[in-house]
């Protein structure tokens, strides 16, 4: 008993841990704007659009400040001095800005934020990571047997908070969901663990905890349902699962910017959830050959026709328990 409460313990200030280093890094990351203000030479208009994730509000008032001074001090010397002032005020300030932003993107690299995650992970860069995604079977006759709208939500709610804790407990990162599903990252660093043994955990101990806590939550659907004296639709999980280099990073619009991943990666996880059965794991056979993981007990191989590849595609796979 005191050793489960000892294990409990040290997951949850494990997490809590690589959370705080997380938005540390997300913050630092946030602050520097990566040469923005060289684009100021293009024409010096539109500068809101040119910001990153306003993570950091103090530093953002601060640069939009700034950026603000710098054109109104550019606009009076062209009304004064003509075009050719103008031109040189936008060069200096232009150059100046620019200068900054290489100091304050140069500080960030190599900044001692403890944890897992730095800011130099936080910055576009090619990454091998596990992706996960997950979709619920049969959610369109659950959005038909649910005809209120707040019941709906609600279900939806509850069903994506409770995959998000699993998500997060196994040291993963929920980066978008999906209405009916999400997409999530587990990168080596923050789980501790090195590809044969990550790509073993996502198909065994991960997998597992999703569909049992899925079934535990419809359970709890059907009894409710059930005292209703309403139809039971029948739901069930899809996981798709594969492990490769993928371009990860903070991305997205100028103050709307999320922690993603763009690449192969992400389309072979979701090709591979799109035709998991409910109850179901795929992986690609190719991603356990190259990470040397053992194929699991009980599993079985199939061949899935991917029309985007125009080929078909070895896969594993896994039942769960």
């Amino acid at each position: 008993m005191m050793a489960d409460r000892l294990t409990k313990a040290r997951r949850y200030l494990s997490r809590w841990w690589n959370d705080l280093s997380f938005r540390a890094a997300r913050d630092a990351v946030g602050a520097v704007r990566y040469e923005p203000r060289r684009i100021v030479l293009a024409g010096g208009r539109g500068l809101d659009e040119l910001k990153v994730s306003q993570a950091a509000p103090t530093v953002a008032r601060i640069a939009h400040g700034l950026d603000a001074v710098a054109e109104r001090v550019s606009v009076a010397a062209g009304s004064s001095l003509g075009a050719t002032a103008e031109a040189w005020v936008r060069w200096f300030t232009g150059a100046a800005g620019g200068l900054i932003d290489n100091v304050g993107a140069a500080a960030i690299d190599d900044l001692p934020i403890p944890g897992a995650v730095s800011p130099r992970m936080l910055k576009p860069h090619l990454h091998t990571v596990g992706v996960l995604v997950v979709d619920m079977r049969g959610f369109s006759k659950l959005t038909l047997a649910l005809s209120d709208p707040e019941e709906l939500t609600g279900k939806i709610e509850e069903y994506l908070a409770e995959l998000t804790r699993v998500v997060e407990e196994h040291g993963g990162v929920v980066f978008q969901y999906t209405g009916d599903g999400l997409l999530a990252l587990f990168l080596p660093e923050l789980t501790r663990l090195d590809g044969r043994q990550l790509v073993e955990h996502l198909i065994g101990p991960m997998s597992t905890d999703l569909h049992r806590s899925f079934r535990g939550l419809q359970e709890r659907w059907r009894n409710e349902w059930q005292e209703g004296g309403r139809s039971i639709p029948k739901i069930g999980l899809g996981v798709g699962v594969t492990y490769g280099p993928g371009t990860i990073g903070m991305m997205g619009p100028a103050g709307r910017k999320y922690f993603g991943i763009v690449g192969s990666p992400v389309n072979q996880a979701a090709f591979l959830c799109s035709k998991a059965r409910a109850g179901m794991t795929l992986i690609d056979e190719a991603t356990l050959i190259a990470n040397g993981a053992a194929r699991p007990k009980g599993s079985r191989r199939i061949r899935l026709k991917s029309e985007k590849l125009h080929q078909r595609i070895a896969t594993i796979e896994v039942r769960s328990n």
